[in-house]
């Protein structure tokens, strides 16, 4: 991943992250979610976008797009018991191939 960042997505986030959802395939999103989704609720967005970086760990992978910073990708985990944790990682169709998710994959964060 060139020229891109990571960060810790927030609550100031929501707009971006639903752009993100809405660049992606219904493919990607299948891949992502195990099922096809155009929306989600408003508790689901705020779960996305609430991490407390213990139980509950996410990052974002921002690029820059005609001058703007824009969520490419996205990585992570959430603790379900002890030493275990469900892990998912999402990137918008037009950077997949791009070593967006090896290198959300790799980060300190990530639990990896």
């Amino acid at each position: 991943m060139d020229g891109g960042s990571k960060s810790a997505p927030s609550p100031d986030d929501r707009a971006d992250v639903i752009a993100a959802v809405n660049r992606s395939s219904g493919q990607s999103l299948y891949r992502r979610f195990f099922a096809v989704r155009r929306s989600f609720t408003e508790s689901e967005i705020d779960f996305f976008l609430n991490v407390d970086f213990v139980k509950h760990v996410a990052l974002a992978a921002v690029v820059e797009e005609s001058g703007r910073a824009v969520i490419a990708g996205g990585g992570r985990y959430v603790v379900v018991q002890r030493e275990t944790a469900e892990v998912a990682f999402g990137v918008v169709d037009q950077y997949q191939g791009q070593g967006i998710g090896a290198a959300l994959m790799h980060h300190p964060g990530s639990g990896s």
